[in-house]
């Protein structure tokens, strides 16, 4: 398919307008327990979201193949995570408001074909955001163990931030899709900078 054999040479941290504060590692690193039950709570919404998204384009064979196999995925890690978290003697909890996605997704436009467009830009955002925490974690863990599930969820999530936006660019005008995308990114880099660090994926 084509938005997945894009991921090859898509640097998804292209799209980010801003790096994450510097303060957030240090916070996410001395929680590392409740950074991993945030993450697999991430894991569990992200698989939701691509299923909501493949019915609102049902029609389309190539946006329900693509988001059924992405959901998979998605709950494929999520049991990585939850194995993980299960592993060091914790336990999933219930699932806590994000509002991070919630400030993202609140610039989402009206009526379909804008709706569904800023949608799928929006959760590129998310993977790219995603892409950026794991790899400064990848680079900060000292527990071999985190690390390596850090370092082996970084393509995938370089992959899904490229799928998402070439699936935006199958579903609508190719050059209007980047100066939305210009415009999410730009909110997106808002939300970030003026969010406390917390020990959370997207916090």
């Amino acid at each position: 398919m084509a938005a997945l054999a894009a991921s090859a040479r898509f640097d998804p941290d292209g799209l980010l307008q801003c790096p994450t504060p510097a303060g957030w590692l240090p916070v996410a690193l001395a929680d590392l327990d409740s950074l991993l039950v945030d993450h697999a709570a991430c894991e569990q919404k992200a698989a939701a979201a691509a299923l909501a998204m493949l019915g609102k384009v049902p029609g389309d064979r190539v946006f329900v193949e693509t988001l059924s196999h992405l959901a998979q995925e998605e709950m494929r890690h999520f049991d990585l995570v939850y194995r993980l978290v299960l592993a060091r003697g914790g336990k999933l909890r219930s699932m806590l408001p994000d509002p991070y996605v919630r400030d993202l997704v609140a610039i989402a436009r009206k009526g379909r074909e804008d709706g569904i467009t800023d949608r799928l830009l929006v959760a590129a955002m998310i993977e790219a955001r995603s892409h950026e925490r794991f790899t400064l974690l990848a680079g900060g863990l000292t527990d071999p163990v985190v690390r390596e599930l850090y370092e082996a969820l970084i393509p995938p999530e370089a992959g899904h931030a490229a799928l998402f936006v070439g699936l935006a660019e199958r579903f609508s005008n190719k050059a209007a899709v980047r100066i939305r995308l210009a415009q999410v990114a730009a909110h997106e880099a808002q939300l970030v900078l003026a969010q406390p660090p917390e020990p959370r994926i997207h916090g």
